[in-house]
């Protein structure tokens, strides 16, 4: 008989499960691949932006309206590279 188990994360912890576990698939890959990334990035959803800064997210809308916050979208998702936060945060 097969064990089951079931356990509560958060979207955070379920996400560095997953990423954690990519990685060590990409590290055991017998392959080696010629691509190299010139840069890395780490990317957070707007309410996790909103968090960092300290601010809401109808104010990160406004950040982004007036082209002060750099973002990206995946499908229909909207997400922020940390390093253009920090960069806010800076200036």
């Amino acid at each position: 008989m097969e064990e089951k188990l079931f356990v509560s994360l958060t979207l955070p912890e379920l996400k560095g499960i997953i990423i954690d576990c990519v990685n060590a698939c990409l590290r055991n890959n017998t392959k080696q691949s010629t691509y190299t990334p010139e840069t890395t990035f780490q990317i957070v959803s707007k309410r996790d932006a909103a968090k960092y800064l300290g601010i809401s997210q109808s104010m990160i809308n406004k950040l982004m309206a007036s082209g002060k916050l750099n973002y990206s979208k995946i499908g229909k998702k909207v997400v922020f590279d940390i390093e253009d936060l920090k960069k806010l945060i800076e200036h």
